[in-house]
């Protein structure tokens, strides 16, 4: 059985809009973000979903997406995700000692920028990449979602949400393109990852449709997306 992990007994790494991210006290390879209290939480099939949709984008980018072990909600409520740790440029470290002192964001904006910009495979590229899988309006553009590791790999480090309401209420829009998924998927050249995608794929898929069907039942589950504007 997993630890029970105590945020309350923790300092946090990191800190996004909706996030708080800390090392994970048995293993400090390892990162658990967990949301910041008022933050609406994801439904369980939609927890899992992120679960299988992040593991995908990992395998068939696993030197630009952060590797995803594990995503619980406690009994108490409190939604989880267990993440591999990459280490952060100097700008990023910057960045988040702001966002935890509440300091001055913009003055290390370029700081960052300038970081990303120095790697062999840019920011910019590594977005391309996911939208050309389906996932560009999947892509949190923030720069504090950026890092560059020591050998010069940039990394997009949000996990990947899989549906969102749609416009018309009772209906949900999925934010994967399934056909751009399985052409990438049919590129991998090692067949277990391949087949692992698949799988993970499939579930996806059906916990979609399952979504779908549920939220048709009660609406009221997911706030339309009107409604967010």
């Amino acid at each position: 059985m997993r630890f029970k992990f105590e945020a309350e007994n923790s300092e946090p790494l990191g800190e996004g809009v909706e996030r708080k991210t800390f090392i994970n006290p048995e293993d400090s390879e390892k990162v658990i973000s967990m949301k910041k209290e008022g933050v609406e939480k994801d439904t369980p099939r939609q927890l899992k979903g992120r679960y299988y949709l992040t593991k995908i984008v990992h395998l068939l980018f696993p030197n630009h997406i952060p590797d995803i072990f594990q995503v619980r909600e406690s009994e108490d409520g409190v939604q989880t995700i267990d993440r591999e740790r990459i280490g952060h440029t100097p700008g990023h470290k910057l960045l988040q000692e702001m966002r935890l002192s509440g300091g001055d964001e913009e003055s290390v904006g370029k700081q960052l920028a300038d970081e990303l910009q120095e790697a062999g495979r840019g920011r910019w590229e590594v977005d391309l990449a996911l939208s050309d899988i389906g996932l560009g309006f999947n892509i949190d553009e923030n720069l504090g979602n950026y890092t560059k590791d020591d050998k010069g790999d940039v990394y997009y480090l949000e996990t990947f949400n899989p549906w969102q309401a749609d416009v018309e209420p009772g209906q949900l829009e999925a934010l994967f393109g399934e056909e751009e998924l399985r052409e990438a998927i049919d590129g991998i050249t090692d067949q277990e990852v391949k087949e692992i995608c698949i799988h993970y794929l499939e579930r996806l898929l059906i916990l979609f449709e399952e979504e779908k069907k549920r939220v048709q039942e009660s609406p009221e589950l997911y706030e339309s997306y009107e409604a967010q504007l």
